[in-house]
């Protein structure tokens, strides 16, 4: 045991056993119970919890106050059968492992067999054989603390056993799980009149019974309850008491109570004929059975609205999430994923017209053979049926106008299928369709689809018309790029054609074409090569590098001469192969070719002579040489190709002229 400021654990728990005593006061009991506890157990957290009337365990006290876990874990609340077990609550261990502690202790707090709060401790060591009696101890302490100090619960308070019956009916009454409500209720009537165990049946639509929940060690005795409850309600029997046959002796005395009126359950309870309750306690069961009665469906209209609100969340989050994306595609994915999740069909489908056609946009489990109930079902809706907003098929229907359908619904083997017409402005755009086999379908489920389908029109109406908007701001990007690579070819004409009437010498002319070429292309490089003095090989006359960082490496590639290429008819896009086999400075520009860089080749060329070789590179793959860019260098070559012959021929002419003039002095 661990010992704190010179004492033993159990002296603490002692302590706090005289306050609880000395003290008015619950919550100041509980109080030195978790700071005992805390200490005793050296645990880095300790948590009381009290029983409330809705069978939950609420934290009551925690220690130490000033910790982060402690503030963590206030307030919360855990499963009672869960504590009963020994299982820490989520809460608890959620700040354990926040906290990094591994070890962790649950014990129930018991008054009379009944379990009225619990006590959870936390600590980084495992707790052992020693801890465990000591939080027995102190779990003792808070029900000790519950029966004498709590409201309503002190043996001076007098209340008899049909008004406690009576108060926690009241309680019950507030429950919004129907199950939960059923199992509380049982186990308030079966603690108040100590009957052994109990049942809960629930009559279903066909007027069976179908079992909601039990309490004690019933179940081998489940049918011959079974059949006493369905005889009850045939009988129209009130609350009663009675011995029966065929059963253990713990058991043998059942008391059946119908639950509302007409009777929508019955609730019984077992007992042993010393403990068979009297007429007067029969008469306060019968009571609380009209309360726990209430309690039930109060709880089964709670869990209808609590479906209806989720529907109506699912809604909202389709149209949402069309709003969102305004993507037809995952809009019509989404909805039928939904009512697939909330409606439990297996077979949902979406079918829209194109054009007087109606086609699958979207599904789920469908077979092309659907496509013919959901064509039928369209023309029902544009029939004698038109008004209708939805229509519910079966193939054993006799309905003369659904002739079509069932023929249909034979033919792919289904039993029954729902259609929910999708209209825009009284127009037919498409139809809903769903197959839920041999169910009944609810006012709430056709309402559902009804509404998801009338959202699902104006969904599918607006996401057509923004594809159809997307497509017309595609074609006049389009024709805004065509208009853009126009004016570029134009600018680029007309640079080379003002320099070429400005001037007749060859170097400017090349220059004006390589700056031309790079500025309104937005090329990396380019290079104009010509031939050498024998021909044989193209020499660089011109290098152009846009960015001043990549001209050293640029140029040691595009500076290397080439040997004389064979004449070609059109431009040229380099790649791997076609740059190895022309070899030269080309055959260097591979590697870059192969990692998504561009370059192409273009001649400069007279009608009967090969004048110059332009190539031009990008090296960036997000922006690539085009067929529209190599289209306008294409008439930019052939206007550059004008202009350096007659640049050429013009030079030759006045070296010729000025080697005649020479000669002719003396």
């Amino acid at each position: 045991m661990v010992v704190r400021a010179g004492r033993l654990p159990v002296e603490a728990l002692a302590e706090a056993a005289e306050r609880v005593a000395s003290t008015g006061n619950l919550r100041e009991a509980l109080g030195a119970v978790a700071a005992a506890a805390a200490e005793a157990l050296d645990a880095d957290l300790v948590v009381l919890r009290l029983l409330n009337e809705q069978g939950e365990l609420v934290a009551r006290a925690v220690a130490p106050e000033s910790s982060a876990l402690a503030a963590e874990a206030a307030g919360t609340r855990a499963d009672c059968d869960l504590i009963a077990a020994g299982v820490a609550s989520e809460p608890v261990r959620r700040a354990a492992a926040g906290a990094q502690a591994s070890a962790t202790i649950a014990v129930a707090a018991r008054a009379g067999g009944r379990v009225v709060g619990s006590l959870e401790a936390v600590r980084h060591e495992p707790f052992g054989a020693d801890e465990a009696s000591l939080a027995a101890l102190a779990a003792a302490q808070v029900a000790l603390a519950v029966r004498t100090l709590a409201p309503g619960t002190h043996a001076a308070a007098g209340f008899r056993r049909a008004a406690w019956l009576e108060l926690a009916g009241d309680a019950l009454a507030a429950g919004g799980d129907p199950r939960r409500s059923a199992q509380q209720a049982l186990r308030v009537a079966a603690d108040a009149s100590g009957a052994r165990g109990g049942v809960v049946w629930r009559v279903a639509p066909d007027g069976g019974l179908t079992f909601m929940t039990s309490l004690g060690e019933v179940e081998a005795v489940l049918p011959r309850l079974a059949t006493l409850a369905e005889s009850s309600l045939e009988a129209w029997r009130p609350a009663s008491v009675a011995t029966q046959a065929g059963l253990p002796p713990a058991l043998a005395c059942v008391a059946i109570f119908p639950l509302g009126q007409p009777p929508f359950g019955v609730l019984q309870l077992l007992y042993s004929q010393e403990d068979a309750p009297g007429e007067e306690e029969l008469s306060g069961l019968a009571a609380f059975a009209a309360r726990a009665a209430h309690a039930v469906r109060s709880g089964e209209r709670a869990r209808s609205t609590e479906q209806e609100l989720e529907r109506t969340r699912a809604l909202l989050d389709v149209v949402s999430e069309a709003i969102a994306r305004l993507s037809l595609a995952h809009t019509l994915e989404t909805a039928v994923e939904r009512i697939s999740d909330l409606l439990q069909f297996e077979r949902v489908g979406v079918f829209l017209r194109d054009h007087g056609r109606l086609y699958g946009a979207a599904g789920r489990g469908l077979a092309p053979e659907h496509d013919a109930v959901a064509q039928r079902l369209a023309d029902v809706f544009l029939g004698p049926l038109r008004a209708r907003t939805s229509v519910h098929a079966h193939a054993d229907g006799r309905e003369t106008a659904l002739g079509a359908v069932r023929t249909a619904l034979a033919g792919v083997g289904e039993a029954s299928a729902v259609g929910v017409p999708l209209q825009v402005r009284e127009e037919s755009i498409g139809l809903l369709v769903a197959f839920p086999d041999e169910r009944t379908l609810s006012e709430n489920d056709l309402a559902l689809l009804t509404a998801l389908a009338a959202q699902l029109a104006v969904v599918v109406q607006n996401a057509r018309l923004h594809e159809r908007e997307t497509k017309l701001g595609v074609a006049l990007s389009d024709s805004l790029d065509a208009e853009r690579q126009a004016s570029r070819q134009v600018a680029a004409l007309y640079e080379i054609s003002r320099s070429f009437a400005q001037t007749l010498s060859l170097d400017r002319t090349l220059d004006a074409v390589i700056d031309t070429l790079v500025q309104q292309f937005g090329v990396d490089a380019a290079v104009i090569r010509v031939p050498d003095d024998r021909g044989d090989q193209f020499v660089p006359a011109r290098i152009q590098v846009s960015d001043d960082r990549l001209t050293a490496p640029l140029r040691t590639i595009l500076a290397r001469p080439q040997p004389r290429p064979p004449r070609m008819q059109e431009a040229m896009l380099l790649d791997g192969p076609a740059a190895a086999r022309l070899g030269g400075a080309h055959a260097l520009l591979r590697p870059f070719l192969e990692a998504g860089s561009t370059a192409a080749l273009l001649q400069l060329a007279s009608p009967t002579e090969l004048l110059a070789e332009l190539t031009i590179v990008s090296l960036d793959p997000a922006e690539p040489i085009t067929e529209e860019t190599l289209a306008t260098a294409r008439t930019i070559a052939q206007q550059a190709a004008l202009a350096v012959d007659n640049a050429r021929l013009y030079q030759q002419q006045k070296a010729f002229a000025e080697t005649m003039q020479r000669s002719l002095l003396p």
